[in-house]
């Protein structure tokens, strides 16, 4: 039985030897590619902390350029707004005094018309009255010539009373 114990002892450290030598070592080689491997990798995602760090400054600094461009924009449309709104007055009271200006007008029109009415009234009336006084002349020239023809006949008559 001791020498069942011996050889049993035997192989568990013959068992344990091998172990020791050859599945130890390619363990131990196993972790040493491993440990590079997660050290590759731990560099590998430095890299990429690292240009993403980069890339996240790039987005703070865009950011802030996108929100100075922002701020000028607003600044320009608020301006902008302002002079529209200025112009806008403008304009307006361009319009009212263009509307004002259009009823003076019609309204100065409207007076010149009943002004040329009652001037073309006025001359009608007179140009009546004158070519009745040119008539009332006409005839009181016929008549004064039938009159100095009569006058000229008594005479005449008078002057000759040989030729009755």
């Amino acid at each position: 039985m001791q020498r069942a114990i011996w050889i049993i002892t035997f192989f568990i450290i013959l068992g344990g030897a091998y172990y020791w030598f050859v599945i130890h070592e390619a363990d131990v080689l196993e972790v040493k590619t491993l440990t590079a491997r997660v050290e590759l990798h731990s560099d590998s995602i430095n890299v990429v902390n690292e240009a993403e760090r980069k890339l996240e400054l790039r987005y703070i600094g865009h950011g802030k350029h996108l929100q100075t461009i922002q701020d000028r924009f607003n600044k320009h449309y608020d301006n902008y707004i302002a002079k529209m709104d200025s112009i806008n007055g403008v304009f307006e009271e361009v319009k009212y005094n263009i509307k004002l200006t259009n009823e003076k007008i019609d309204q100065e029109i409207r007076g010149v018309k009943n002004d040329i009415s009652d001037f073309t009234d006025t001359f009608d009336s007179y140009k009546r009255t004158n070519q009745r006084q040119m008539r009332d002349l006409q005839n009181d020239v016929r008549t004064l010539k039938d009159d100095i023809s009569a006058i000229q006949e008594t005479l005449t008559s008078l002057a000759n009373p040989e030729k009755k």
